[in-house]
């Protein structure tokens, strides 16, 4: 929701199209920060698509998005998830688009970062990290991009 959030916020993106598959995260989004959301949708710049993402954009044509954020947990769980649907996203992910994942701290667990960008090298051959501080968390948070080729 933070990525939303901000890419409506900063108006960096023209249209969103925003896949949840935590029916919990819906429901909290929807309680306490429904205001962003009315206005996004209202501003008709967010298309919010509830349910399995990654069974959501198998019906997505090919080549469709820009950019690609990936927001899943920093646990080995999801970053095998997310190994077992990149070929689905380097589908829907145009020529020269650039898709980013938050990875989780090198400071925290270094493995788990090495394991997402073994995942993001393994299918685009490039891949970008970089970090940035967040106070609320105590430590430096690691985010990978890399650009369809």
């Amino acid at each position: 929701m933070v990525v939303l959030r901000e890419s409506v916020f900063q108006k960096k993106f023209n249209f969103i199209d925003w896949y949840e598959l935590d029916p919990e995260v819906v429901e909290v989004c929807n309680k306490h920060l429904g205001d962003i959301g009315k206005k996004a949708t209202e501003k008709n710049s967010v298309k919010c698509v509830w349910g399995d993402a990654f069974e959501s954009i198998k019906a997505v044509n090919e080549d469709t998005y820009d950019h690609i954020f990936v927001d899943l947990n920093d646990d080995q769980f999801c970053i095998d998830l997310a190994a077992k649907n990149m070929d689905s996203l380097v589908r829907i992910l145009k020529p020269k688009g650039v898709i980013t994942a938050q990875v989780g701290s090198q400071d925290k667990k270094p493995l788990q970062v090495e394991n997402w960008l073994n995942v993001f090298n393994h299918h685009f051959g490039n891949t970008n990290l970089s970090r940035v501080y967040i106070p609320s968390f105590d430590c430096s948070w690691n985010f990978s991009s890399s650009i369809n080729h």
